[in-house]
Order: structure tokens, then sequence, then C-alpha cells
């Protein structure tokens, strides 16, 4: 994995496990003012995680959450993934953190890397 730095230009970051929000705010920190942060867990970790992000930060990023009970096979963050990609979105950076589970981040894997900017991480 790439560590995320300022010098990588990210303008769209994807976190797919965000738990306590540790590593989200860090890479807030890297961020530009602007930058598009796709948070994916359950509804209440995002919802924390993104009035933190508002907390520290205000307005600064956009943040999308797409929510999800990763131990359902039939409601989990691939379905979310999959419709961000028929709609053409893209992301600069991604890091999977998610279910720890190969028959769900296995697939998370091949949709993000359709999903990458060129050059992305």
């Amino acid at each position: 994995m790439s560590t995320l730095n300022e010098d990588m230009n990210v303008n769209s970051y994807a976190e797919i496990g965000i738990d306590k929000g540790i590593t989200t705010m860090q890479v807030c920190k890297k961020l530009k003012s602007g930058a598009s942060l796709y948070l994916f867990d359950t509804n209440e970790k995002c919802n924390n995680v993104k009035k933190m992000i508002n907390d520290k930060y205000g307005d600064k990023f956009k943040v999308y959450i797409y929510t999800s009970d990763v131990l359902k096979s039939r409601d989990n963050y691939n379905w979310h993934l999959a419709n961000l990609y028929s709609e053409s979105v893209k992301f600069d950076y991604v890091y999977i953190d998610g279910s720890h589970d190969f028959t769900i981040d296995g697939l998370s894997y091949f949709i993000v890397d359709l999903m990458l900017n060129k050059n992305g991480y």
C-alpha cells in the first residue's frame, strides 16, 4: 500500500470499513479542500465519523456515506460500489479495511480496481 501524502493530489478518497474513523481523520489532514470522501461501513459508524469530520473541518470536504451490514451477504458495500461504478465514479485512492473476509472483500478489490483513476492508489 502506498502511504498517502500531500504530493499525490488525491481529490477522491474511498475508505471501505472505517470503524472508529482513526484512519479517516489522519487522511483528512493530508487532503486538500474540496476533496471527496466516500465512506463505507455501518450506519452508526458512518454517521459518527461524518460528524467527527464536520466538527473538525466544517465543509472543507464533500463526505458521502454508504451504509450496510457487512456480515450479510445481500447487504454489503459491494452493492454500493457496483452502483457507483455504474455511475462512472472514480477514486484517486482507496483503502480497503472492510470485513476481512475474502468472500466480500475479494469482490470489493476487483470493483475498486475498475474504479481507480489512472495512477490511482
